[in-house]
């Protein structure tokens, strides 16, 4: 072997044994730990937002990528000789759209635009102007949370009642789209629009609500070319999915959406017109409809303000609750007016006459000076004596609405297959779905079910299920016996505990009570738990899994193997071991104050809290495969947090939150705090061990949010290693 090979493999040893008996200082490997930062929201303005708190747009531009395009697809719909504005002409075009923001702000973001609008009310051509509704999808960067809204032409809409109105539900608790009006200049002409966000997952999560099944009037048969043979035929009008892509993430998300569907479709179906004689109400048993439900405070305040346009079944629009299986009604288009008027059983639906009088009580407690004020940054013209006006006429047609007598008609009919009795020449082209879920198989049929189809359940099928001229109705056997009731997800343990907490649980836990102490022993990976609404005091929760269990179905509605949902706390401690499940305790919607938090191995997340106030005196978490500690949309006060041995980050606080912490100790973790995504917070003392790779790491990770914002006062780093984006900004403090 010659000198010069001898020389490399000599030095080919010495650099293996170097690697191996002197690894590479940690450090070098703690650099390349960063964030997923998606960076940049508006240039020098991006921490201006944070900052200076700006909240008022002033004026839109938008300019397309193609002019040319966007004006001959404008004209191809007013001269299309329909009245209705065609699925063809739907199609999007890019743009660039500039917002002018208070305090001189200027941000420019990309854009996919479409026309908006199903009648030709919707656009219109005026002395060389188009004026026309669009529907805009941010492709990057977000307005105050926004990234898809509709900019609609006020002509189509009372343009000042529809603001006034909102302003009353969203004062009212009511779940109804932001909306104000601005000034857009569009092909170099500038108009008044109404700007409104669209309902989609930005929109429940600002509303406190966790993403599930939207489902609204399904519209697609319905706006065919006015002079079209389609035209002269009937149509059914059903519900459909709007957010498909959450039922593609899981199959549980698949499953709670078609059980919401046949939930709604039972009430759609039993108010067929030309059915009625056949069938009323029908086989399911309806959640228990309070007087102070939501749907009827919803359904009195529509009929006293004669929105009914946005009561149609096919203008409706409903939030399934994907944690309490509950509807919520949202508004859309109602067509306001304010005027008092006469209403009797013909022209009221039982639900308003149920709620008329809490709906009373929750417009008592609305503050009219506020809702001028939300108003006027929109409309300055608007007079508190206006405001005052309008809600004494809801108030008046509230009253007279209380006094109507309907009798209620309860029918022991059931819908079944002979209720398709649909004349198919008579009907535009339609298949129903239904699901057997015995036999874990579709039939997709025709209109009146005489001819069907049998599908398997695989990931192709579910995808096409919701595609036209498809629609999915409901369960079905084998026989085609059809129902309504869902087989899926139940409890199958209900009690409550002390009087005050309603404590769900299914087959898979084991309860035990011992005085103040409720211990809950996980028997299969699938086994959970829900507290939901009241009070839940002076009480020790235990839930023990099995360690010897393996999950790795982390993709459920329902997250926690316990889940505390729209409770008031005072005074409770909480322990887990071993959870198996995607979070070991998920809060929710909850407020008060909690002792002491203590989450031993826990299989992904150990402690993730969202759209909740709460405060926390001790938190101790030791070894969760994913985050220690997660924190979303809410306000968190917490004395003392220690998070040892995380997978990925010791705590992480997101989604707009705010909190103040006292004590923070995290080792072993790839990141020891992670803030992100229009956070804001305080932290006194900062410690981290040795072996956390990423100290503190502030970043804007989702579109629809900023940066972050952290006050500190010590801050004890070994690593040295710490991410600040441009988007965010780490202050020492006294």
């Amino acid at each position: 072997m010659s000198n010069i090979n001898l020389i490399k493999l000599k030095f080919i040893i010495i650099f293996l044994l170097t690697i191996i008996l002197f690894p590479i200082n940690s450090n070098s490997e703690e650099i390349l730990i960063k964030p997923d930062d998606i960076g940049n929201y508006c240039d020098k303005f991006s921490k201006d937002f944070l900052i200076k708190k700006i909240n008022k747009v002033n004026s839109l531009e938008i300019n397309f990528d193609d002019d040319r395009a966007w004006i001959k697809n404008s004209i191809q719909i007013i001269t299309s000789g329909s009245e209705n504005i065609l699925r063809k002409f739907k199609k999007r075009f890019k743009a660039n759209i500039t917002v002018n923001f208070d305090e001189n702000v200027q941000c420019n973001f990309r854009a996919k635009i479409r026309q908006h609008g199903d009648k030709l009310d919707h656009i219109n051509y005026r002395d060389g102007i188009f004026r026309q509704s669009m529907d805009i999808e941010l492709i990057n960067g977000n307005i105050f949370g926004i990234t898809q809204f509709k900019l609609i032409n006020p002509e189509s809409r009372n343009r000042k009642n529809e603001l006034i109105f909102i302003s009353f539900l969203e004062e009212m608790g009511l779940l109804a789209p932001r909306t104000f009006f601005t000034n857009a200049k569009v092909l170099d002409k500038e108009t008044n629009y109404i700007f409104q966000e669209k309902i989609v997952k930005e929109f429940l999560e600002f509303n406190n609500y966790r993403e599930g099944p939207l489902i609204e009037g399904d519209e697609r048969f319905m706006f065919v070319h006015t002079k079209s043979k389609d035209s002269k035929k009937k149509y059914l009008t059903l519900t459909k999915l709007k957010n498909v892509k959450w039922s593609k993430k899981s199959l549980d998300n698949f499953y709670t959406s078609i059980d919401a569907l046949s939930r709604l479709n039972y009430l759609y179906l039993s108010g067929v017109k030309e059915q009625t004689e056949k069938i009323k109400f029908a086989n399911i048993e309806l959640p228990d409809q309070k007087k102070d439900s939501i749907n009827n405070i919803f359904e009195a305040i529509m009929f006293a303000s004669h929105s009914t346009h946005g009561l149609h079944n096919h203008n409706r629009t409903f939030y399934f609750n994907p944690i309490t299986y509950e509807f919520s009604p949202i508004y859309y288009d109602g067509l306001v007016k304010f005027y008092l008027g006469e209403f009797n059983a013909a022209r009221v639906s039982q639900s308003a006459i149920d709620g008329s009088l809490n709906t009373i009580k929750l417009l008592n407690k609305v503050d009219n000076k506020k809702i001028q004020n939300k108003v006027n940054s929109s409309l300055p013209d608007i007079t508190l004596k206006e405001i005052t006006k309008i809600k004494k006429i809801l108030i008046k047609n509230l009253e007279k609405i209380s006094k109507i007598e309907l009798e209620k008609n309860e029918s022991d009919k059931i819908i079944n297959r002979n209720f398709f009795n649909f004349n198919k020449e008579k009907y535009r082209d339609t298949n129903l779905v239904f699901f057997n879920n015995r036999n874990n198989v579709f039939y997709i049929c025709d209109i009146n079910i005489k001819k069907c189809i049998e599908k398997n359940n695989t990931e192709k099928t579910r995808k096409n299920i919701f595609l036209l001229p498809n629609v999915f109705v409901g369960f079905s056997n084998s026989n085609l016996n059809i129902s309504f009731e869902t087989e899926n997800f139940t409890w199958s343990q209900n009690f409550l505990f002390n009087e005050k907490i309603k404590i769900l649980a299914n087959e898979n836990i084991k309860v035990k009570i011992e005085d103040n102490k409720i211990i809950f022993n996980q028997t299969d990976y699938n086994g959970q738990v829900l507290f939901k609404d009241g009070n839940l005091e002076n009480v020790t929760v235990i839930f023990n899994g099995d360690s010897q269990i393996k999950n790795n179905d982390f993709k459920k509605p329902i997250t926690g193997c316990v889940t505390f949902y729209n409770l008031s706390i005072s005074n409770l401690n909480f322990i887990s071991n071993n959870a198996n499940c995607e979070d070991a305790l998920n809060i929710v919607k909850s407020k008060g104050n909690i002792k002491s938090i203590k989450i031993n191995n826990s299989a992904s997340d150990a402690l993730d809290v969202d759209f909740s106030d709460l405060k926390i005196n001790s938190i101790t978490i030791n070894e969760a495969k994913n985050d220690c500690v997660d924190f979303s949309y809410g306000n968190y006060s917490v004395n003392h947090v220690s998070s040892k041995n995380c997978g990925d980050k010791g705590i992480s606080i997101g989604e707009n939150s705010r909190y103040e912490i006292n004590n923070y100790f995290s080792n072993y973790s790839k990141i020891g705090l992670a803030s992100k995504d229009s956070s804001e917070g305080k932290i006194k003392n900062l410690n981290f061990g040795k072996q956390v790779k990423l100290c503190v790491a502030l970043y804007r990770k989702k579109q629809e949010f900023l940066g972050s914002l952290l006050n500190y006062s010590s801050l004890n780093c070994p690593s040295k290693n710490n991410y600040v984006s441009n988007t965010s900004e780490l202050n020492l403090i006294n």
